[in-house]
């Protein structure tokens, strides 16, 4: 009997503690933030391949409990979430971040989801944008022909290996097929070599070259300078020939002055 109440005792505690637990479940889950936004959607509408253009996405904690962004992050490198707070937002507080979308080499019709990593009860919230983009003529002509090479190779690498099955299937072809493989390497190797000892030569020549050009600019130099020496000296000269003028003339009138004394000399006498 003593038993029997024990384990009723031992039950209806148990079960206590089970919803006691339980209030402590509700009561944490509603002490949760929650991001309520104004938008969840962006359209740019219609826009022309290059444009860089921005939106802004506000939004407000409409939880119980303080709201943390630890990372927002977009599904594509050209479009780039920025300037969100790292601070907790608290109950009934607004904040927001910018979207920057880079049309370049995203043609037609665009839709972009940038995730928002935070502490709600979900641990990851969503926006999206979208866009039109007009193609760039240029980056359009530059794609396809981009795309017309990516063809060719798949093309070819598909015959290359059709041809290769059909050789191994027939042991005849297949002899062919390795017999003009080693052509096409020896022809291949010796064009390699035509073309690294073209390369040696055109390095010796453009090493000779440029020795060439060093002795011709270092010749130039010297010419330079003596052409300023001799300038220098012609400069000196004329002023040499200025000053034997000069000298010249002063002599005359000495010697004009010695026959005046001279004759006046004579006179006296």
């Amino acid at each position: 009997m003593r038993n029997f109440k024990f384990l009723v005792s031992l039950f209806i505690g148990i079960m206590a503690l089970g919803l006691k637990a339980q209030e402590g479940d509700k009561t944490a889950a509603t002490n949760v933030p929650v991001i309520t936004f104004e938008k969840t959607n962006h359209d740019f509408g219609t826009i022309h391949e290059k444009d860089v253009v921005k939106t802004t996405f506000t939004f407000k904690n409409t939880g119980n409990a303080p709201l943390l962004i630890t990372r927002i992050k977009a599904s594509c490198g050209c479009t780039i979430p920025s300037n969100w707070t790292k601070e907790p937002i608290l109950p009934g507080e607004e904040s927001q971040f910018t979207v920057q979308f880079n049309s370049r080499n995203k043609p037609n019709k665009q839709h972009k989801r940038i995730t928002i990593t935070c502490n709600t009860a979900a641990g990851r919230e969503y926006v999206n944008i979208q866009a039109n983009v007009i193609p760039d003529p240029e980056l359009e002509k530059a794609r396809q022909e981009r795309y017309k090479k990516i063809r060719e190779q798949q093309a070819a690498r598909k015959a290359a290996q059709a041809k290769k099955k059909a050789a191994e299937a027939n042991p005849q072809i297949n002899k062919e097929v390795v017999a003009k493989e080693k052509q096409e390497a020896a022809a291949k190797k010796k064009a390699v070599k035509k073309e690294i000892k073209e390369v040696k030569t055109v390095k010796k020549e453009t090493k000779l070259d440029d020795k060439q050009k060093k002795a011709a600019e270092k010749e130039a130099k010297i010419m330079a300078k003596e052409s300023v020496k001799a300038k220098k000296l012609s400069v000196k000269i004329a002023k040499l020939n200025k000053q034997i003028a000069k000298n010249r003339a002063a002599n005359k009138k000495m010697e004009a002055k010695v026959r005046k004394l001279e004759n006046k000399l004579e006179s006296l006498k």
